[in-house]
């Protein structure tokens, strides 16, 4: 009837994340809904993570490698293009923590400061702050530390 392969990849075969009130059926009513037309019942990764919003790797690369070019105009873009797909600026965050702190490219003393200012961005938006203006401020301050 449906298939569960791609639910099961997307919470690492616990589903967890589908007895949460995000079960295949409702995946499908949602995917049904935003995709006029579409006729059958198979439900694919990429629908089954956007119904459970969690933020594809690509999106965290670009953000780290537009860190990387040391251009303010493509840490802008970056920041845009995440913050208009409609993923939360605190899960972008910590996401970024996670591949910052595994990236063995970039020196300890850095990782350290972009977590600090990941860390006061998370509590700046737990107060209320624009999510865009947090995000453009750690990617911008990572960009320097990075380019030290």
């Amino acid at each position: 009837m449906y298939h569960v392969d791609a639910e099961l990849a997307a919470t690492r075969g616990s589903g967890r994340g589908i007895d949460a009130g995000f079960g295949s059926r409702s995946c499908w009513r949602k995917s049904f809904r935003m995709e006029a037309g579409w006729s059958t019942k198979c439900l694919t990764f990429s629908r089954i993570l956007c119904c459970l919003q969690v933020i594809p790797t690509e999106v965290i690369h670009e953000l780290v490698n537009a860190c990387r070019t040391g251009s303010f105009g493509s840490i802008q873009k970056a920041a845009t293009d995440a913050i208009a797909a409609g993923f939360p600026a605190n899960q972008l965050l910590s996401h970024l923590a996670v591949v910052v702190t595994h990236d063995g490219a970039i020196a300890d003393k850095h990782k350290a400061t972009i977590c600090i200012r990941i860390a006061e961005a998370d509590k700046k938006l737990t107060d209320g702050a624009d999510e865009f203006l947090q995000l453009l401020d750690v990617l911008s301050n990572a960009s320097k530390a990075l380019s030290s």
